[in-house]
């Protein structure tokens, strides 16, 4: 009978020396709970900030294109765009692009944009070879079997105007308000051997030949007019590059 108090007072004690660590984890397990409740919270807001922050990069109708790049999208859409002088790497993108269009398809035009000062940047000579750079586009203009359809979108200067010119007749296009400016190409003959300077510049003159007859294919003028025009920087507004048909329209909102 002694015996049944002692055994009452072990298993209170023992009741009491669990009890904190009940408390401790039912404590922890509530605490734990909340934290994954919140989480779950933040994690659905991530998502969605995600969502609609890939919204901002799609274009309309490609909503499998994430992240695609403006120079991307536009050439998805057979539009190249020249917007700065023609460095020689800028030549060589745009002749594989027009390869690469090309081989997309041989039926669809390829739409060309221009906006450039041509081999000149702040009035300085950024490309001595820039002139042999854009015969080369037009090369890959006239070989291709896609029309390439030109646009001048406020400047076409130097040997950019004659890219401009370049493109199929009836499909070369100018907003009301670009300018145009035709020239003789730029070169610099450096200190050389006197055979080697009149070699480089038989090549020059050579050269010149090849733009004047360029000039007159795309406008049908005489050589001897574009020789003429050429001595002096020759400035067009959009409607006298019409006139003397470097372009055939100029584009307005209907």
């Amino acid at each position: 009978m002694q015996s049944y108090p002692l055994l009452l007072l072990l298993l209170l004690l023992a009741a009491i020396a669990l009890s904190p660590i009940c408390a401790h984890k039912g404590g922890a397990t509530a605490k734990y709970s909340y934290i994954t409740s919140r989480s779950n919270v933040r994690i659905k807001r991530l998502k969605n900030f995600k969502k609609y922050k890939t919204k901002l990069l799609l274009s309309p109708g490609e909503h499998n294109q994430h992240g695609i790049s403006i120079p991307s999208m536009l050439l998805s859409k057979r539009i190249i765009f020249l917007s700065s002088p023609v460095y020689p790497h800028i030549s060589e993108q745009i002749i594989s692009q027009l390869l690469y269009l090309e081989y997309e398809s041989k039926r669809k035009p390829i739409h060309l944009y221009i906006n450039s000062t041509g081999d000149l940047e702040n009035n300085k000579i950024i490309n001595l070879n820039g002139i042999t750079d854009v015969i080369s586009i037009i090369d890959v203009i006239e070989y291709i079997s896609s029309d390439v359809y030109t646009y001048c979108l406020g400047k076409a200067y130097g040997i950019s105007c004659i890219l401009a010119s370049s493109g199929k007749k009836g499909f070369r296009f100018s907003l009301k308000n670009s300018s145009f400016c035709l020239n003789q190409s730029y070169s610099v003959i450096p200190f050389n051997q006197a055979t080697n300077i009149e070699i480089q510049n038989k090549e020059i003159m050579n050269t010149k030949r090849k733009v004047v007859e360029i000039i007159a294919n795309n406008t049908g003028k005489d050589k001897s007019h574009i020789e003429q025009i050429l001595e002096r920087d020759r400035y067009f507004s959009a409607p006298e590059a019409v006139e003397f048909n470097l372009v055939d329209h100029i584009l307005e909102k209907e």
